[in-house]
């Protein structure tokens, strides 16, 4: 017999996000972000060398949270098809990001 399966750590309970999408602990604390990043860095899904974010934690994990929901953010940190068209978009004078 198999041993059950252990839900991966930085994984979200299936049902809600896309499979291995990690969940996002929103903070005003400017530590408690930058912990939160560095954690999200460990995924993958955060890298701040294919996506420029803001300087300030705070706002940079908000900014992560809000593309992540929106799936700009593909595995690997990169924009996603989605958020390439998005940014294209937003240069092009649309909606910002």
């Amino acid at each position: 017999m198999l041993p059950p399966q252990m839900p991966t750590p930085h994984a979200e309970p299936s049902g809600s996000r896309a499979p291995g999408k990690p969940a996002v602990k929103l903070t005003n604390d400017p530590g408690a972000a930058s912990r939160e990043l560095r954690r999200l860095r460990t995924t993958g899904w955060w890298n701040p060398n294919k996506i420029e974010y803001a300087d300030d934690a705070v706002i940079a994990l908000g900014q992560f949270k809000r593309w992540l929901d929106k799936d700009y953010v593909a595995p690997g940190g990169g924009w996603s098809a989605k958020g390439e068209a998005a940014v294209k978009r937003a240069n092009q004078g649309g909606a910002p990001l």
